[in-house]
C-alpha cells in the first residue's frame, strides 16, 4: 500500500467494513484509525474550532456510516507544540528573510560541520 493509498480509498463495491482508515471494536462500533492523516485533521478542526466532536461520513456503493470522533485534548496539545515548533524553525525564518529556502541551506551547513 502507498502513502497515496493511506489516505484516498476508493470505496468501489465494498463496504464500510473495508475502509483502511476505520477500525472495528469488539462491540462492531466503527473507530477513526488515530494513525490515520483524517485523524489528525479533525482534531486540528475541532481544536480550532472548539467542538467536543466531529462525525465522519463514510459513504461506500455498498452502505453508508457515521463515525464519531470525539475532542483528544491531549493529542491536540502535543500537535500545536510541535506545528509551533515547525513555524519557529521552517516557517518563520522564511517570512523573515523573504527566502524560501533559508531553512534547507541552514540544515544542510549544520550536517556540514
Amino acid at each position: 500500500m502507498t502513502a497515496v493509498d493511506r489516505v484516498f480509498w476508493n470505496a468501489k463495491d465494498g463496504s464500510v467494513s473495508d475502509v483502511p482508515y476505520l477500525r472495528t471494536t469488539p462491540d462492531n462500533e466503527l473507530l477513526l484509525d488515530t494513525n490515520h492523516p483524517y485523524y489528525y485533521q479533525l482534531q486540528g478542526q475541532m481544536h480550532v474550532c472548539k467542538l467536543q466532536y466531529a462525525d465522519l461520513v463514510v459513504w461506500t456503493t455498498k452502505e453508508c456510516a457515521v463515525v464519531r470522533v470525539q475532542y483528544d485534548r491531549d493529542y491536540c496539545l502535543v500537535m500545536c507544540k510541535k506545528l509551533t515548533e515547525f513555524f519557529k524553525c521552517v516557517i518563520l525564518p522564511c517570512l523573515l528573510t523573504n527566502d524560501v529556502n533559508v531553512h534547507f541551506r541552514h540544515s544542510v551547513d549544520d550536517e556540514t560541520m
